[in-house]
């Protein structure tokens, strides 16, 4: 939340971090439905994203948690 508005921190194909405004939907424990903001396959920082900063380069641990 930034500003009153939803935003998610996305990973570009350089891997620098960007601030993008989300659409969200319904949200459900920890999970949330995204309608507007972000494509099926976009990186985001789920973890730890009060720590960084807009065009930070980054590098991505993936986690598989599908439940």
């Amino acid at each position: 939340n930034q500003n009153g508005k939803m935003v998610a921190i996305r990973v570009n194909k350089n891997n620098i971090a960007e601030r993008v405004p989300v659409v969200v939907g319904i949200v459900q424990n920890s999970r949330a439905q995204i309608l507007e903001g972000l494509q099926p396959g976009d990186l985001i920082i789920s973890q730890g994203a009060e720590l960084i900063r807009t065009g930070s380069k980054v590098k991505a641990i993936m986690e598989d948690n599908q439940q």
